[in-house]
């Protein structure tokens, strides 16, 4: 079993996760930002074993801790390999593992998938341990991650959010990267029925954005 922890931590609602596998209580931190020791006292708490560090994307809001957290524990950290665009010191001497679409990474017994999501930054991913879904900054509750970066794509976005998320079971449960909905969590289902950028009539959202309207 997933176990998930959620930490609301600094000045934009950021949301990190703890999630461990329950039987080796292995664990990961996805997108460690704003409270290194919020992070390390959390695993300290139940126990944990820090085993890896998830990037759902490398804006600084996500990954401001991320040198102090590998100070303190020498694990590995994944990111997209279509993220190095946007890769900026200090974190850019950090040796990365570097993951692609479908690969799984595994969590103890416990497996994670990496699923490509680009749109919001290049190399843009979600992490999928079914039902789970972390989903960064490319799906919120009620919203999706903004496109006016020079290396957005708002077409790649419509395309994540609408074809990619859209597709998984309807009873995924997703954790994104920012506290900005009503709830901090909610279904795939759901969002497809509420999320103007999901659901039928989305894509004259996006090209209403897109030409500026």
């Amino acid at each position: 079993m997933l176990n998930i922890h959620t930490l609301s931590v600094g000045p934009m609602g950021n949301l990190v996760y703890i999630i461990a596998d329950s039987v080796s209580l292995k664990a990961a931190v996805i997108d460690p930002a704003w409270d290194v020791n919020a992070i390390v006292k959390c695993l300290n708490d139940h126990h944990y074993s820090l085993d890896k560090i998830l990037l759902t994307h490398a804006h600084f809001d996500h990954v401001n801790v991320l040198i102090p957290l590998l100070s303190q524990f020498n694990v590995p950290t994944y990111v997209s390999a279509h993220e190095t665009e946007v890769l900026m010191d200090p974190i850019k001497s950090v040796q990365f593992i570097f993951t692609e679409d479908k690969d799984v990474i595994l969590l103890g017994e416990l497996s994670i998938k990496c699923i490509y999501t680009p749109g919001h930054t290049p190399g843009g991913q979600c992490f999928y341990s079914e039902p789970h879904l972390f989903t960064g900054d490319t799906l919120f509750v009620g919203a999706c991650g903004r496109c006016d970066f020079p290396y957005s794509d708002l077409a790649k976005m419509y395309q994540s959010l609408s074809v990619t998320l859209a597709s998984l079971p309807e009873d995924t449960v997703i954790y994104p990267g920012h506290d900005y909905g009503e709830t901090p969590t909610d279904t795939i289902g759901h969002q497809k029925k509420t999320n103007p950028y999901m659901k039928m009539g989305g894509e004259d959202r996006f090209s209403r954005i897109r030409s500026g309207v």
